[in-house]
């Protein structure tokens, strides 16, 4: 029997989450985007799961409890090209970390990795999120904050 419908390419394992990777269909994040500044840190985006111990809600579903556990951090950036704030996801990141990066609002950012993802929520909720795997100031070298830390640690 023939498939019917679009390919939405290969999945992204995020955590307890599966995301559709769209960046194949797409032109560069950059000409999508352009450059990106910082707005603010919106989150830690947390893992919760059912708290089965509690009674079920009127609409048959479960309490929420996190786990202790992060997809990531939620950065807020203004596009330059989109003329309006986006947020992007960036895995295995923690707000202690992030801080560590001397990232300040409105610095122009770049992340590693920037993936284009479909996110289907219900029948007519559909959505695009943004995940990356880091983030640093457009110009600073990678392992820039790494190398403060351990001058820091030898004195």
């Amino acid at each position: 029997m023939a498939k019917v419908g679009l390919n939405f390419g290969e999945k992204l394992q995020v955590a307890d989450k599966e995301y559709r990777i769209l960046n194949d269909g797409l032109v560069s994040a950059k000409e999508i985007l352009g450059d990106l500044k910082l707005i603010a840190v919106v989150e830690e985006d947390l893992v919760y799961t059912d708290d089965t111990s509690q009674p079920r809600r009127q609409d048959g579903t479960y309490p929420k409890i996190p786990t202790g556990e992060t997809r990531g951090l939620v950065l807020s950036v203004s596009s330059s090209v989109l003329k309006k704030s986006v947020n992007v996801t960036v895995s295995d990141m923690t707000e202690a970390r992030f801080v560590e990066l001397g990232i300040k609002y409105r610095d122009v950012i770049e992340f590693d990795d920037l993936t284009f993802a479909y996110v289907s929520i219900g029948k007519r909720s559909d959505r695009i999120k943004l995940l990356a795997s880091n983030v640093k100031k457009v110009g600073q070298i990678a392992n820039q904050s790494q190398s403060k830390l351990q001058e820091q640690d030898k004195k």
